[in-house]
């Protein structure tokens, strides 16, 4: 279900779109069909065993890959859209100058009090 659905339908979309959207040619590994098809094949035993998670690929890699990279806590892959809001006049502009509930709304998403979510919801429903 994760590869037909999540990855097809929001991970690899958004990807080719962001990509795109910023002229930036991404490769997005391990989609290779065959490669796939063997990691499916392994049992879970093997491949869930080991003391961090993707224990399988980092023993694979660990000679070739930094320790720094392999032993950093899991980052997950989101798009910078707090950065991108925070950085936006016209955000600015229309929530700082358009009722004092939005004054309020923008001044909590500018404490980082906010989720960028809830301010882009807010500015949606207006």
């Amino acid at each position: 279900m994760e590869v037909n659905l999540y990855m097809r339908n929001q991970l690899l979309r958004d990807s080719d779109v962001m990509s795109m959207a910023h002229g930036v040619e991404i490769r997005i590994p391990f989609l290779d069909k065959e490669f796939i098809s063997l990691c499916l094949s392994i049992c879970s035993d093997v491949k869930y065993s080991g003391e961090r998670r993707k224990q399988l690929l980092i023993d694979t890699f660990k000679d070739v890959m930094p320790e720094a990279v392999w032993k950093r806590p899991k980052m997950g892959f989101t798009f910078p859209f707090y950065k991108w809001m925070m950085n936006s006049e016209y955000i600015k502009e229309r929530m700082t100058t358009t009722g004092k509930k939005n004054l309020h709304s923008y001044q909590q998403f500018s404490a980082e009090k906010m989720h960028w979510s809830q301010l882009m919801s807010l500015m949606l429903c207006q």
